[in-house]
């Protein structure tokens, strides 16, 4: 590159506007409209103040042709990845201002915390390429969170849910041949009665304990009253004969699941215990997931009972299903609760840990959670088979719809009952996740300081949330029942 001391004397202004006009791309907007035509003197005549369009070109002419070619090299490298469009204050300048300077104040709010503690870690944080590494490593923490949840849950539901529909159906299917309707009804009614009867055990004991409160009892209560009610409803409108299907939502699915779940805690850092907010948002989200969950079952039939075959395909279909909507689930959940108690500047660090399976299943705790999603799981499926048989509300609904139209509303009224259930019964469930020191109170009312009320799910002896470090939501010691 030349230096400036020896610039040649042979190059005019109008030829190097006319040779290089188009040097810098964009030059038109970085001189603006203000910009002198080819040819033009470097300044007008009369103007005591140049504008900066007239300082540049003048510049440029005393560089000389060689000097700003080179200049103009330089100023692409310099330019090179950098998105002059992204507007001030957006999410895309504050991600460019970190990079360029390390400043995390214009990065999402969610971000700015895990960006800060990995910079902070980070061996090179003064140089761009550090605080990329920083920045991806922020992110990274989700997709960790969110890969944990969904390999944990591929064991604990993805597989059960297989088993529990093919072991059903065959079931079902072998029922079917030699056992009468009354007897299939009685014997789906001894399934769902199962999980009731160790619910009300429970709630005899916690009351004999004095440990009952409140929130136990509603829960207790609402766990029975949901495989009562589907049972009413099947018994009375002919619909309750799926029992292998009923005996495997309500004793084998949950076994597994609570086995593999106990072998395989989830372990979160710092608390996720849940909130009165956080509770009623993870409701609604669950109502929504299990909705598109239930359009997939609907899609992949897993039987063909006129045929008297089990479907793969279905089984594979629907086993999947589950544990994509159960995964997300499970992380909404946790984010939500630690959102509610923390704020959306951090994020909880979930991780797949090892526990022990045979201390677990020495505790009652175990087995309450194994009774209550029994309720739940053959209680909700109880309520599908029995509105979506034509002998319910699509009979129901015929009068007035047509035979065409009555069997797509009774779908999608199927969709809207069960959705109005699920929502508010998802508050009420006896696992350590939901019954660890919920806080009655919402973050406005914890803003203007006193005590909350304090209740658990399963019951008064529930330990207490600590104050920080490793929380392990599924798995359950002795010295905690």
């Amino acid at each position: 590159m030349q230096t400036l001391s020896s610039p040649p004397s042979d190059l005019s202004l109008s030829s190097r506007w006319d040779d290089e006009a188009m040097l810098l791309p964009g030059a038109e907007h970085l001189v603006g409209p203000a910009a002198h035509p080819v040819g033009s003197p470097p300044f007008p005549p009369g103007d005591n103040a140049p504008d900066d369009a007239s300082l540049i070109a003048r510049s440029l002419a005393r560089l000389g042709r060689p000097v700003s070619i080179d200049a103009a090299e330089h100023v692409r490298h310099l330019m090179d990845g950098l998105d002059l469009r992204a507007t001030s204050g957006s999410a895309a300048a504050g991600v460019d201002r970190f990079i360029r300077e390390g400043d995390t104040g214009g990065l999402p709010e969610a971000m700015q915390a895990p960006a800060g503690r990995a910079l902070a870690r980070e061996r090179e944080p003064d140089r761009p390429s550090g605080r990329l590494r920083s920045f991806i490593a922020a992110i990274g923490r989700t997709a960790a969170n969110l890969a944990h949840c969904t390999g944990r849950n591929f064991l604990s539901v993805a597989v059960p849910t297989m088993v529990r529909q093919a072991v059903g159906r065959a079931l079902d299917l072998a029922l079917a041949q030699g056992v009468s309707e009354t007897a299939r009804t009685w014997l789906s009614c001894g399934c769902l009665a199962v999980p009731v009867v160790g619910q009300t055990v429970l709630l005899i004991r916690d009351e004999a304990r004095g440990d009952a409160t409140r929130y136990s009892r509603a829960t207790r209560v609402a766990l029975m009253a949901l495989p009562a009610g589907a049972g009413l409803l099947g018994a009375s409108t002919g619909t309750m004969v799926f029992a292998g299907t009923r005996f495997a939502e309500a004793v084998l699915y949950p076994l597994m699941r609570d086995c593999v779940q106990a072998r395989w805690p989830m372990r979160t850092a710092p608390d996720s215990g849940p909130t009165r907010s956080s509770l009623a948002l993870a409701g609604l989200g669950y109502a929504i997931n299990q909705l598109a969950v239930s359009r997939v079952f609907s899609a992949a039939p897993d039987v063909d009972l006129r045929a008297g075959v089990i479907l793969p395909g279905g089984i594979a279909l629907r086993g999947l299903s589950n544990w994509g909507g159960e995964a997300l689930d499970l992380w909404t959940l946790l984010a939500l609760h630690h959102a509610c108690r923390h704020g959306v500047a951090t994020q909880p660090r979930m991780r797949m840990g090892q526990g022990d399976l045979r201390e677990s299943a020495a505790t009652l705790r175990f087995w309450d959670t194994m009774s209550a999603r029994g309720c739940f799981v053959a209680g909700f499926n109880q309520l599908y088979d029995s509105l979506l048989d034509d002998q319910a509300l699509a009979q129901w609904l015929r009068p007035a719809l047509g035979d065409a139209r009555a069997p797509v509303a009774a779908d999608w009224l199927t969709e809207l009952i069960v959705g109005a259930v699920t929502a508010p019964s998802y508050l009420f469930w006896t696992d350590p996740l939901h019954s660890r020191g919920i806080e009655l109170q919402s973050l406005e009312e914890a803003s203007r300081g006193g005590a909350p009320l304090r209740q658990y799910a399963g019951n008064r002896a529930e330990p207490a949330l600590p104050d920080g470090g490793e929380v392990v939501l599924t798995a359950f010691r002795r010295d905690r029942t």
